[in-house]
């Protein structure tokens, strides 16, 4: 097997992990279960380099659309910050209106992981009694307007 073949499915393989782990869609997941496929019967066989790179370039591309919140919905959790008054807190704690919290340049939140870990930690502090859905479409919501986390 040529290097050029191993890179790429190397980074198929790491494409598709990405995307389980994310909670990918089922359509999603059969696409990249497809390119690793391609991928593995690539090295195989000889071909140009140039097909490499495209292939290589697909799955780039797919991973850097994955969101960090698949089933998150932003218009929901927009609606329960407001509902369980989250901002209003904040602005207890930092001032200003609460959204201060999200955009200061010494913030806590620097991944999507930590926003998410952020808003349970939150949620069981206030005692607010979201369940975890609910906790994703507000990360999902702070991630669309302040963050802007990819994965």
């Amino acid at each position: 097997m040529r290097k050029a073949e191993a890179v790429l499915i190397d980074a198929a393989d790491e494409v598709l992990y990405r995307a389980k782990k994310a909670g990918g869609s089922c359509n999603e997941l059969i696409a990249l279960s497809r390119l690793t496929a391609y991928a593995q019967g690539v090295a195989s066989r000889s071909i140009s380099m140039k097909t490499i790179h495209v292939v290589f370039f697909l799955a780039l591309t797919g991973a850097a659309q994955a969101s960090p919140f698949p089933n998150g919905n932003a218009e929901t959790g927009k609606r329960l910050v407001v509902e369980t008054k989250c901002e209003a807190c904040h602005a207890r704690k930092a001032g200003g209106d609460g959204t201060s919290l999200y955009t200061r340049p010494e913030r806590k939140v620097t991944s999507a992981t930590k926003l998410a870990a952020q808003v349970a930690f939150c949620n069981n502090a206030l005692n607010a009694g979201l369940f975890p859905d609910d906790e994703e479409h507000i990360s999902a919501f702070l991630n669309k307007v302040y963050y802007k986390f990819k994965d």
